[in-house]
């Protein structure tokens, strides 16, 4: 996700990362809100909002994932149909990369989360 030109909301802060295992590194970027109290009896860091399908496990970084993007969406790619088996799927339809869930985001990091302020 990338902010590069746009204006960051008041009470925002740029924050940059690396993501991904095995030398498939990706670089992300996002904007930090800059919370003033914790809400009692909530984990944090949590996921407000964002955008686009995160790439499937090893698929050869943000290369291979628009590699990945381009095979899909070419019935008659000659890896179509490796790829869909690769991923689960019975239909390229069935993959979506600009879907983005905030729930599947948090709980991911559920596992880094802390309640900082409980009832």
């Amino acid at each position: 996700m990338s902010s590069a030109g746009a204006t960051r909301p008041v009470g925002t802060r740029q924050a940059r990362w690396q993501e991904g295992r095995y030398g498939e590194q990706q670089e992300c970027e996002g904007d930090l809100a800059d919370g003033t109290e914790p809400e009692p009896d909530t984990a944090y860091p949590r996921c407000l909002t964002g955008r686009r399908a995160c790439p499937p496990e090893d698929c050869g970084g943000m290369w291979g994932y628009d590699y990945l993007i381009e095979i899909l969406a070419d019935p008659h790619h000659e890896e179509h149909e490796d790829r869909l088996e690769w991923l689960g799927l019975d239909s390229a339809d069935q993959f979506d990369p600009a879907a983005f869930d905030p729930a599947q985001v948090n709980a991911a990091l559920s596992a880094r989360a802390t309640v900082p302020v409980k009832n």
